[in-house]
């Protein structure tokens, strides 16, 4: 398992400019959060995070808690 420190990367977005890239755990913990104050919180109604995330709730959940997303 490979545990060398990350460096910072840049890249060049034409519509933005410099980007530094992210780690896939902060980009889908910055997507769930996203999604769930479009849903206004919920995970599991019919209009919930898990609906347009399409995944089960319980899966949702245990992808929260791993993520640290409260």
């Amino acid at each position: 398992r490979w545990r060398g420190q990350l460096r910072e990367v840049i890249v060049e977005d034409r519509e933005v400019g410099p980007v530094p890239l992210s780690s896939l755990d902060d980009v889908v913990r910055e997507h769930i959060r996203r999604v769930r104050r479009a849903c206004g919180g919920n995970v599991d109604s019919p209009t919930g995070a898990a609906v347009v995330l399409k995944v089960n709730p319980s899966t949702l959940r245990s992808r929260m808690k791993k993520l640290g997303i409260r």
